[in-house]
């Protein structure tokens, strides 16, 4: 009796789950201009994400930017990595329920940096909204992303 009281519920509770989003797209921070902007190319299979950034600010005094691509694996295993300078890297991609998790570990010297990164779709799946929080030997900083799909 306990046994099918048990798949009972784990039925329902599979049955109700979101299924996990899709984060592909072209997003572009809320609030950017022609001359200060930053976008994301996301491709999206899970459990392979890419990630292709561009930048540029320009104000009365710098101006700048940048491009990068990276790639993960959200497969909820940790990958160790190591720098030609000897930085070393712990990452761990997860899902949780339908958001997405970026912990990292980063390790210079004495110096460690941990990062936890979590990514979230709206409802109508034009939103992404990336909260970080990065723990140092100076504190901790909390920020939040928000993007719209392009």
């Amino acid at each position: 009796m306990k046994y099918a009281l048990v798949v009972a519920g784990l039925i329902v509770t599979s049955a109700g789950a979101r299924p996990k989003p899709d984060f592909s797209g072209t997003w572009k921070t809320s609030g950017s201009s022609e001359q200060n902007f930053h976008i994301e190319k996301i491709l999206h299979q899970d459990p392979n994400l890419s990630l292709h950034l561009q930048t540029r600010f320009v104000n009365s005094r710098l101006s700048g930017g940048g491009s990068g691509d990276s790639k993960y694996i959200i497969d909820g295993v940790e990958h160790a990595s190591k720098t030609d300078k000897g930085v070393q890297f712990w990452r761990t991609d997860s899902w949780e329920g339908s958001t997405l998790v970026f912990l990292t570990v980063r390790k210079d010297g004495y110096h460690v940096v941990v990062t936890r990164e979590v990514w979230s779709l709206s409802d109508t799946g034009n939103t992404l909204t990336k909260a970080k929080r990065v723990i140092d030997m100076d504190g901790v900083t909390e920020s939040t992303q928000t993007f719209l799909r392009q």
